[in-house]
């Protein structure tokens, strides 16, 4: 949404837009996490090192996750109409999502499995929230 000359304009986010925010978003949680992770190990034991390596890795596939998970609603319910939004792009679908994420940080994989997996669930809801800025907004269920 912007304006121009005092009058809102919606623009609705199209596959681009999408891809790009879900890259950006699950990227930036990627690297973020892991880097904590990294200064947390280091604290524990001031003879490690920052693995520089890992932080790199996680980054680009939490990048990639995340734009998988940014362009998955509109490839589940493809934007060829006004109404394409149904179940997948619906707010019941995102608390589900955001749901997945919490026990996916609670459970037993390994770190860098959990990090990957929720840039892929920060894309999802990063489409779900550019969608819900539009003036057809989400469907509760």
């Amino acid at each position: 949404m912007f304006f121009i000359n005092n009058k809102i304009i919606y623009h609705m986010p199209n596959f681009e837009t999408h891809l790009k925010t879900g890259i950006l978003t699950g990227l930036i949680n990627a690297a973020g996490k892991t880097l904590l992770k990294e200064i947390q190990k280091v604290q524990q034991n001031p003879n490690q090192e920052i693995d520089w390596l890992r932080i790199t890795r996680n980054s680009a596939l939490g990048g990639i996750a995340g734009g998988i998970g940014g362009s998955l609603p509109d490839t589940l319910e493809p934007a060829d109409n006004p109404h394409h939004r149904k179940f997948f792009h619906s707010k019941m679908v995102a608390v589900s999502v955001g749901t997945g994420m919490y026990y996916n940080e609670k459970s037993e994989l390994n770190e860098d499995a959990k990090i990957v997996i929720s840039s892929a669930g920060y894309g999802y809801i990063s489409h779900l929230l550019l969608d819900s800025q539009t003036p057809r907004g989400l469907p509760i269920i």
